[in-house]
């Protein structure tokens, strides 16, 4: 028997061995001149995770981190909208907060190296997740927006890493709680599973639908046989199935801050920046497309500044125009220039981005 029982680990261990060496030369042939038919369609959903992923997001990451630390709406709103709305919900001087709320993470979902960009401490009722702002995944060497969120419409990744949950709602009369999976291969990519939603009959009573396509749109939908105490509970168990995305605050990469007193300006960072440099600017003027165009001359900087140390700086200001920037090197290396300006509001020190 022992004689027996040692032959059939044998012969599983050489079969092993005969798999691993097939499955090599498999591989091995589609990674060379034979990488067509199967080999491509497999690989499909890999294709873009191969690429540098860092280069093709790190502009978006950027654009989020001006976009959050001058408290402003950006340009264009293509794939702005959801973020927009949430920084400029804040009084203007309140923009470090979301510096910290705020944050990134890519991820893998279904083999795409997603940029996921949500609020840290934004934690759904009854269960772990956080809102998601906007999601982008990459095709054809490009970062393309899938998900633009915001209060009004807030999206959560669900268990086990590869759905999400839409809680929103079109009007005062009609709430959504939709289902969706990401498909990497598929057309739409974030594809509908299930989309529950209200309305109101003639009576103007709610009434309750769900549909397998997106949109509130009754003719397209079944009625649901449903209270608000179904709605409810059906809410609570999706929500118990949302899983929380760990993301690097923004303030991460814009941790300089400034504050005055008197004439001086004493500016300070959360963590360790290089590179950093105070300006005064002359001779301002604006091209067509809005790019700012100025002289400056140094009033002095650090090759380092460490975190918590301060940096003063002799600094009146006459007006509102912009008259004196900073410059520092982020940590993903990019560098940032800040104007140095009042804050029409309040009168603090603010630094806004410098177009």
């Amino acid at each position: 028997m022992r004689k027996v029982f040692g032959f059939i680990l044998r012969f599983k261990e050489l079969f092993a061995i005969a798999v691993i060496a097939l499955l090599a030369l498999f591989l091995h042939g589609c990674s060379t001149a034979n990488a067509m038919g199967a080999c491509a369609v497999a690989d499909k959903a890999h294709t873009d995770a191969g690429t540098d992923t860092m280069s093709i997001y790190y502009p978006i990451i950027e654009k989020a981190a001006d976009i959050i630390s001058g408290g402003r709406a950006p340009d264009d709103n293509d794939g702005w909208t959801g973020l927009s709305s949430i920084i400029t919900t804040e009084v203007e001087g309140e923009s470090g907060k979301w510096l910290h709320e705020l944050g990134w993470a890519i991820r893998d979902i279904n083999g795409d190296n997603v940029l996921l960009i949500g609020i840290i401490t934004n934690h759904i009722d009854g269960g772990q997740g956080n809102m998601i702002v906007a999601l982008y995944n990459i095709r054809n060497g490009k970062a393309r927006n899938l998900i633009d969120a915001g209060y009004r419409d807030a999206w959560y990744l669900m268990w086990p890493g590869d759905s999400f949950l839409e809680l929103g709602a079109a009007s005062a009369s009609c709430s959504i709680c939709a289902q969706y999976r990401y498909l990497p291969n598929e057309t739409p990519q974030i594809a509908c599973d299930h989309y529950n939603f209200t309305g109101l009959n003639e009576a103007g009573d709610h009434v309750f639908y769900h549909s397998y396509l997106p949109g509130a749109d009754p003719e397209k939908a079944s009625r649901l046989n449903w209270e608000w105490q179904d709605w409810n509970l059906n809410e609570k168990d999706l929500a118990n199935q949302t899983i929380y995305i760990q993301l690097t605050p923004f303030q991460t990469l814009r941790p300089v801050t400034a504050f005055q007193d008197g004439d001086t300006v004493n500016f300070t960072t959360s963590t360790d920046v290089s590179d950093f440099r105070v300006w005064r600017l002359s001779d301002i003027n604006y091209t067509d497309n809005g790019t700012m165009t100025c002289n400056k001359t140094s009033m002095g900087g650090c090759d380092r500044l460490k975190a918590l140390e301060n940096f003063n700086v002799f600094m009146p200001f006459h007006g509102d125009t912009p008259m004196y920037a900073v410059s520092y090197i982020d940590m993903l290396g990019h560098p940032v220039w800040k104007a140095v300006m009042l804050s029409g509001m309040d009168g603090s020190v603010q630094l806004w981005d410098i177009p």
